[in-house]
């Protein structure tokens, strides 16, 4: 195998839009969602990542 790996952990409460976006995927009828824009709790939970430091 080429190249490093690097797997670390991240706690869903360090991940907000991950775990929303995983819950949201549950109510969903198909396994491909496709929209022109991020949902508004979507950029509200980005914003919340980014003021905590938490993008890497």
């Amino acid at each position: 195998m080429e190249g490093e790996w690097k797997i670390k952990h991240i706690p869903r409460s360090r991940n907000l839009v991950a775990n929303h976006l995983a819950k949201m995927s549950l109510s969903w009828k198909s396994n491909l969602q496709v929209t022109d824009e991020a949902p508004k709790e979507i950029l509200d939970l980005l914003q919340v990542d980014k003021d905590n430091g938490y993008f890497m």
